[in-house]
């Protein structure tokens, strides 16, 4: 059963993620005005307005997120 729950909460993750990104890409050109973390504003004014900066780290972090949630349970 607990292998169960950790691929659930683990797609959610994922999924969660997804749908960020998706939000984060439809309303993009306003995303610096809505964007109300310091860092994904920071980035945005990195990519100079443009938010593929900010979708490549979230993406870059959710993956190394899962991918360390899933090496700790497998070595559990």
């Amino acid at each position: 059963m607990k292998i169960y729950l950790f691929y659930i909460f683990w797609l959610f993750v994922g999924f969660s993620s997804s749908y960020d990104v998706y939000l984060s890409l439809k309303y993009r050109s306003s995303l610096s005005i809505l964007e109300e973390n310091p860092i994904g504003r920071y980035l945005i004014e990195l990519g100079e307005g443009d938010a593929s900066l900010l979708v490549g780290c979230k993406m870059a972090g959710t993956i190394t997120a899962l991918g360390i949630l899933s090496l700790y349970y497998n070595l559990k």
